[in-house]
């Protein structure tokens, strides 16, 4: 839950959060309360929380990277996807402008 932290715009980080399963909301929540028990090795702060292992999966590329693989695309496609909207606002605006 830590990796949420990373986010200092708390409104950017309740986007981020948003795009991720309830259960990460709620897992930030009881970090944020100070409610979570170190659980895992090298864990002082409590700040790892058990999803549903019947909808998630891991992948360790080596023994002590434990972020979740490509967890840095997501502000970025965040970003593309305003962008992207915002390209579409200026399309149509282009095409009303002819069509008028």
């Amino acid at each position: 839950m830590r990796y949420f932290d990373t986010f200092v715009d708390t409104n950017y980080r309740n986007r981020v959060l948003k795009l991720f399963p309830d259960e990460f909301t709620i897992g930030y929540r009881l970090y944020k309360a100070g409610k979570l028990l170190p659980d895992v090795a090298g864990d002082n702060t409590g700040s790892w929380y058990l999803l549903d292992p019947q909808s998630t999966v891991k992948f360790s590329l080596n023994g002590t990277n434990d972020i979740p693989l490509f967890v840095n695309a997501i502000p970025a496609i965040l970003d593309l996807d305003a962008a992207q909207d915002l390209d579409r606002r200026k399309q149509m605006q282009k095409l009303l402008k002819i069509l008028v």
